[in-house]
């Protein structure tokens, strides 16, 4: 058994995941676990669909394993997004390989720039620049052009490369023994707004069903998911629920959301009172030092209510969504070798401690909330009677 494991969102699944996937094949990894977000994902926003059908189209697509990425993780920043996964998949103990994609497809030159990211030099330099009031990310990118060189800075100018970058750098800091591997990003960018060779971008695709373009869309993704996705509503935010709750909370409140700092709570304050839309309120509040994402994760962790904290510690448990027949051998090697306790229910794993009691009742009121973005309402406490999927 050789198992490598993988990073994702699948938001949604799509060609280029499962071409991931069979290249991990080809390479001689016999299972692949997939460790996948929630209901709710990086840019800030709800997934287009729900966690129990995006891992089985996950599993169509050919993983064997799929475990979730805890919501502190799932809606943080690209370094709280590496720190879970990395974490959940070294606590997995039968994992060989962490498998991701990039722009450039080369594991040293993505070494090089975690080599200076981790430098004693980088924080003065990082200091410099962040004090001409650039983002954090245009002032990592320069800091690292002076340690290292400018095409090793510009791998932290594409997407991909930068979440490789983090996933290393985790790699790294929590002294893992997983060999980090890279696979080409194949055919088209992150952003790209087309499709190429019947491969495109999850953001192209989530734009197609938003539209409306459903045969478009499933020529797009396997065929083995296809019939999935016809079954399915695309889920988006209602400005006017969460606008409810960003109305409640006082500047306090919001100053202990994650990220949050340097006053950023009093402007994104004064733009919730003024605006009459979610998108009014990123404008508003957006500025050289906050990013659109940055405050799109700061007012969907404020309607979720996720306090700061929790994505800087390390994840409690490991929580199955679903598996196959190599995901079952995996799951049996797992709960003697894992680090953490691994279960399929969510009920079970909050009583393995106080801390995973805090997780899991965060994440099945969050799965409440994203009820409410779905056609059909449901009663709350779905996620605590959650069953994985079994292929």
């Amino acid at each position: 058994m050789k198992t490598a494991v993988i990073i994702s969102e699948y938001n949604p699944f799509h060609r280029g995941h499962q071409w991931q996937i069979n290249q991990l094949r080809q390479m001689g990894y016999s299972h692949i676990t997939a460790v996948m977000s929630g209901c709710f994902v990086q840019r800030g926003a709800p997934a287009i669909f729900h966690k129990k059908d995006r891992a089985r189209m996950a599993l169509q697509g050919g993983a064997d394993l799929v475990i979730e990425l805890p919501l502190p993780y799932a809606c943080a920043t690209a370094q709280r997004f590496a720190f879970g996964g990395v974490a959940l998949a070294d606590a997995l103990g039968c994992a060989d390989a962490l498998c991701f994609g990039s722009e450039c497809g080369d594991i040293s030159q993505l070494n090089a720039a975690v080599d200076a990211l981790e430098s004693p030099s980088l924080k003065p330099l990082l200091d410099k620049y962040l004090a001409q009031g650039m983002t954090f990310a245009k002032a990592r990118t320069l800091a690292v052009a002076e340690l290292a060189s400018p095409d090793i800075a510009a791998l932290l100018e594409e997407p991909n490369n930068t979440l490789g970058i983090e996933y290393m750098l985790q790699l790294r800091q929590l002294k893992s023994h997983l060999e980090p591997v890279t696979i080409p990003r194949k055919s088209v960018s992150h952003h790209a707004h087309d499709a190429q060779d019947g491969f495109a971008s999850a953001s192209h695709i989530r734009q197609l069903l938003f539209d409306g373009q459903l045969s478009e869309a499933s020529a797009l993704v396997p065929d083995e998911c296809a019939e999935i996705l016809h079954s399915l509503s695309p889920v988006k935010a209602n400005d006017r629920i969460v606008l409810s709750r960003l109305r409640t909370l006082s500047k306090e409140e919001l100053s202990h959301l994650p990220d949050c700092s340097e006053g950023i709570e009093n402007r994104l304050y004064q733009a919730i009172r003024d605006s009459l839309s979610l998108e009014e309120i990123w404008e508003k509040t957006k500025s050289k030092r906050y990013s659109h994402a940055r405050i799109r994760r700061l007012c969907m962790n404020a309607f979720l209510a996720v306090n700061d904290g929790l994505h800087q510690q390390l994840p409690p448990y490991l929580r199955v969504l679903g598996f196959n027949e190599r995901g079952r051998e995996l799951l049996a090697l797992a709960r003697k070798q894992a680090k953490l306790p691994i279960s399929g229910s969510l009920a079970d794993l909050a009583h393995t401690s106080n801390r995973a009691n805090s997780y899991a009742q965060l994440e099945a009121r969050s799965v409440d909330l994203y009820n409410l973005f779905e056609a059909e309402l449901h009663p709350c406490g779905e996620d605590f009677r959650f069953s994985p999927h079994r292929l």
